[in-house]
């Protein structure tokens, strides 16, 4: 047993701050290489990761419920393009497709979602659909 590593269960994105602490944001792609480099620097500490992590949490619940899947993939797809943005494709070396990447195809899927209402099918939709609060305001199918 002592040839033996023993591996942790730890996302492999997730990189050090300057300050030395793990941080989800701070680590996505390393350092932001994109023009767009001042903004998403804002979010580099830990209440950005907490409203990234938040924010991926309150749109995986509403696409696994079906409830709430027009919202949920409106601000995932809001999502996919701040990814995008952050890992500006045109100025990464490695990436092999500058135009069409994993967050255009994950964003469409979930606009697919919302439109088709899948969440009727598998769901919670149906009953999400019924309330009275959510036949007033459609925007909260």
């Amino acid at each position: 047993m002592a040839g033996r590593q023993r591996f942790t269960c730890r996302a492999r994105r997730t990189r050090a701050t300057s300050q030395g602490e793990p941080s989800v944001t701070g680590g996505f792609g390393g350092e932001p290489t994109t023009p767009f480099v001042g903004f998403f620097k804002l979010f580099i500490n830990p209440f950005g990761d907490f409203l990234f992590m938040f924010g991926l949490f309150g749109i995986g619940i509403a696409m696994i419920l079906g409830a709430g899947v027009r919202i949920a993939a409106v601000s995932g797809t809001l999502l996919m393009i701040f990814m995008y943005m952050a890992e500006w494709p045109f100025f990464v070396q490695r990436n092999t497709n500058p135009f069409v990447d994993s967050h255009w195809h994950e964003a469409l899927l979930l606009l697919i979602a919302a439109v088709t209402l899948a969440g009727d099918t598998w769901g919670l939709g149906k009953w999400w659909g019924g309330l009275d609060v959510v036949k007033k305001n459609k925007w909260l199918r």
